[in-house]
């Protein structure tokens, strides 16, 4: 597993697998979508308002300051809301009867 697209193509093979057409838009995230470009753009407008953040706090500029964590604020939940779609989709897939899941023994050991 190298990144988000492999996340993508996995749950879309283990759809497929029961027999089912995945068709993306009728899930929560964007299946058109670069998941690994679609993060990067989405991280990297908020790391340039923290890096404006912490520039503000050594200049002593409250009002950059204020704005930028503001910014950071939107970026998280943009971060927030991507990972929200995907962890949706997955949980669907987990939840998803016609996948006919085994039973988890209470005594199974993941790790």
């Amino acid at each position: 597993m190298n990144g988000l697209e492999d996340a993508k193509k996995l749950l879309v093979e283990i759809f497929s697998e029961s027999g089912r057409e995945f068709k993306g838009g009728e899930w929560h995230a964007d299946y058109k979508l670069n998941w690994d470009e679609e993060y990067t753009a989405r991280l990297l407008p908020l790391m340039e308002s923290l890096s404006r953040a912490a520039e503000a706090k050594e200049r002593g500029d409250r009002l950059m300051l204020l704005v930028a964590l503001s910014r950071s604020c939107v970026g998280f939940m943009d971060m927030h809301d991507f990972f929200y779609d995907l962890n949706d989709d997955f949980k669907r897939l987990v939840l998803d009867e016609a996948m006919k899941w085994p039973e988890i023994p209470e005594d199974y050991k993941y790790d």
